[in-house]
């Protein structure tokens, strides 16, 4: 057994099985991990904030948000993903606000870092 403590960084080869066989016209793809003091974490967003899953596969189809473990709000500490946290997060971002009222975080953290991209473009 290996243990995150026992690492700095995991990485996982997202590069099709088909790719690697005919590998001299397509360089592997790394999503990489970093190691926390009980999981590997891997993030799937970036942005103003950050989240980080257990599950090593980018956002898609079968993401499940019950994976996210913590959030990095720029380059600060990464920290626990939970309401208060994420509250303090968003500050006034009405829009996030409102998702996070109806306990869908995953949308409040997506409709903060949009906002804030329209904010910091003006």
């Amino acid at each position: 057994m290996i243990y995150p403590e026992q690492t700095i960084e995991i990485a996982r080869n997202l590069t099709p099985p088909s790719a690697e066989k005919n590998a001299n016209t397509l360089a592997p793809h790394y999503y990489a991990g970093i190691a926390n003091d009980s999981c590997w974490m891997f993030k799937f967003i970036s942005g103003p904030i950050n989240a980080y899953s257990l599950l090593s596969d980018p956002e898609g189809k079968m993401f499940n948000p019950k994976s996210i473990v913590a959030i990095q709000l720029n380059n600060g500490p990464i920290i626990q993903y939970n309401e208060e946290n994420l509250r303090v997060m968003v500050g006034d971002d009405l829009d996030a606000i409102e998702s996070i009222q109806w306990k869908n975080y995953l949308q409040a953290i997506k409709r903060y870092n949009r906002n804030s991209g329209k904010i910091n473009k003006k």
